[in-house]
Parts: C-alpha cells; sequence; structure tokens
C-alpha cells in the first residue's frame, strides 16, 4: 500500500516512530466521518470511532468500517512537501457481514459505488 503524508500531517510523526500504519475504507454511510478526517491541516483524532478487532488480531479499525489493512513500513520517501510511505499488508480484516458498500472519493466528491459519477 502507498499513502501520502503531508510534512505536518498529524499522524506523520507516529507512522514513523512505529512503522507501522492502518487504513479503514469506510461504507458509503460514513461520509461524516470521512469529512472529519479530510480537513486541510484539522486534527485526525478518530480513536472515538475505532473498535478492536476479533482475538488475535493486531489490527484496530474504524468501528462500522468495510475493510481495514494494516501494514509495517517498508520504503519512505520524501518528495516536495510530503512523505510518501510504502507499507508491506500484514492483515486485512473484512467486514462484509454488514449492510453497505465502500464510500469513494472522487473529484472532490465522494460518492458510493452505484452512483453516477
Amino acid at each position: 500500500m502507498l499513502i501520502s503524508l503531508a510534512d505536518d500531517a498529524s499522524c506523520r510523526q507516529a507512522i514513523l516512530e512505529t512503522g507501522r500504519f492502518g487504513l479503514s475504507v469506510l461504507r458509503d454511510n460514513q461520509k461524516d466521518l470521512a469529512e472529519l478526517g479530510a480537513v486541510p491541516g484539522g486534527p485526525k483524532y478518530v480513536d472515538v470511532f475505532c473498535q478492536d478487532n476479533d482475538p488475535g488480531s493486531n489490527a484496530t479499525m474504524i468501528a462500522g468500517a468495510l475493510v481495514h489493512v494494516e501494514c509495517v513500513v517498508d520504503r519512505i520517501f520524501e518528495v516536495s512537501n510530503h512523505t510518501l510511505l510504502i507499507g508491506n499488508v500484514e492483515e486485512v480484516v473484512s467486514r462484509v457481514d454488514l449492510p453497505g458498500g465502500p464510500l469513494l472519493y472522487f473529484n472532490r466528491t465522494f460518492h458510493d459505488l452505484g452512483e453516477s459519477l
């Protein structure tokens, strides 16, 4: 997985120190949460929305998320005012048993999968 973080991203230092990051794919009914995390320069403290997963799993994901991917940092590239991190996937937790599809972001707008672009 590749993520790109602005140099002033609130989670950047923690990821660099721990060498780990996780990504949760939100459901189409979690647009408000996605917008909270999309505020440029805004705090990204989403711990209140997290849940622990099944025993034996190391992942902590956004409650109600469709999928969560846990990664360990493999490579780091500094590019302009961003840090690109490439992570090796260690664990994938899928919650397709809950209703709703993925929330997508395209052309500066959130969409669900069945919506016309």
